[in-house]
């Protein structure tokens, strides 16, 4: 057995006065804006959120809350991040803030410079909604079930499968997702114009799912990323 060493939390789990504004914020523009009764009233909408309340979630910078300032984000700790979804919890927000968050994380984890500067300044400056596909036809949340794959042909990459269960598929933009190189499994950012997208019946109406399936061409090579766990 492998032993760790312990490590310290600050006091509080670090939460300080930027935090606690953070969370008053949040959660008074949450009551002003997105009540109880926003979610039940767009259960039947086609779009499933209110473009308008988006626009105002982008000036408030939250799509870029955790992404770095060079990039045009705010550059704030997870803890932060934390205290944002707690809050939009609360009120089962209607709209693709979490998608598009985890899209700009995994990019910013896991892209080089150039990726970064392109689809992180992107998501932080609202210009796109964007989403991750996790999830397939498999059902497996493991690294062996990832069965989507990307062929090298040239200097591009052939991308082949399906991905279910993308929350706001209809909508997004780009989807961060990964797919089988061989014995590599890498992240692609996928521009999702013309894309084959298909709405999936779910309880939640908050998160709007959808399946992607089909092939599509895509340059240039991404970074590629051992399957071993950290």
């Amino acid at each position: 057995m492998t032993m760790t060493t312990p490590v310290a939390l600050a006091d509080d789990f670090g939460f300080g006065d930027d935090h606690d504004l953070l969370r008053k914020t949040a959660r008074r523009w949450l009551a002003d804006n997105s009540p109880l009764t926003a979610a039940r009233n767009l259960v039947d909408d086609a779009t499933g959120y209110e473009p308008d309340k988006w626009k105002q979630i982008i000036e408030l910078g939250w799509p870029g809350l955790v992404i770095a300032e060079t990039h045009g984000g705010a550059e704030l700790d997870y803890l932060s991040l934390a205290l944002l979804l707690e809050e939009t919890g609360r009120c089962l927000l209607p709209s693709p803030l979490v998608a598009t968050i985890l899209a700009g994380i995994a990019v910013d984890l896991a892209g080089n410079d150039d990726q970064r500067k392109h689809w992180c300044t992107a998501i932080a400056r609202g210009d796109m909604i964007a989403t991750v596909g996790l999830s397939e036809p498999s059902n497996s949340w493991e690294l062996d079930g990832v069965e989507a794959t990307a062929t090298a042909d040239g200097d591009d990459y052939v991308l082949a499968g399906t991905k279910t269960h993308v929350m706001w598929a209809t909508s997004a933009d780009v989807m961060v997702a990964p797919f089988r190189v061989g014995a590599e499994l890498a992240l692609f950012a996928v521009d999702l114009k013309d894309t084959r997208v298909s709405a999936e019946v779910s309880i939640d109406t908050t998160r709007r799912p959808g399946c992607l399936s089909g092939r599509r061409r895509i340059a240039p090579a991404p970074r590629r990323r051992e399957t071993a766990r950290p």
